[in-house]
């Protein structure tokens, strides 16, 4: 019994040295992991722009595809019902705007978008948008884009830079 508890507390203690490594462990398994496309940054189309850091980040985001609506229908999909309490209905998914790509992960705190879904590219090739801003009320964003596919990542760099530089100049 007292191996155990000798045990037990040597294992919680080791724990508490490497929360991080246990952390992005739970985060590989996940899938939400952003470790991969922060080493490939060395290799990231950049770009800065003359925008706050907000401006950019909402920006960018209005190129992804919107997440379906679930809309209530009644069963023969002819027309929206008022959902009772305990009623079951039929559900349709619709959407009614198309996009470029789907966003996996969305940090604005640690200024990241992870996105998927880029045409021409696997499906589930991840792309990694990460914003970088010398302040609060700075006007200068750093736009990095990484992926380990260089097509995928070329191919949302042009998406996010055409549509930032309708929007914002370039420095």
């Amino acid at each position: 019994m007292k191996n155990f508890k000798t045990l037990t507390i040597i294992s919680f203690l080791i724990c508490l040295g490497g929360c991080a490594q246990v952390t992005e462990t739970v985060k590989v398994i996940y899938g939400s992991s952003t470790r991969a496309l922060e080493e490939a940054k060395s290799e990231a189309i950049t770009k800065k722009y003359s925008c706050q850091y907000a401006e950019c980040f909402d920006s960018i985001l209005t190129l992804a595809r919107p997440k379906l609506s679930h809309i209530p229908f009644k069963n023969d999909l002819s027309e929206p019902e008022v959902v009772e309490d305990g009623e079951e209905v039929a559900v349709l998914e619709i959407s009614t705007k198309s996009g470029f790509f789907d966003i996996f992960i969305e940090d604005y705190a640690k200024g990241h978008i992870v996105v998927m879904g880029i045409a021409g590219n696997v499906d589930t090739t991840e792309v990694g948008i990460f914003l970088s801003s010398s302040g609060k009320n700075s006007k200068n964003t750093q736009i990095e884009i990484s992926s380990l596919s260089s097509s995928a990542k070329r191919t949302l760099a042009e998406i996010v830079f055409e549509h930032l530089n309708q929007h914002f100049s370039e420095k």
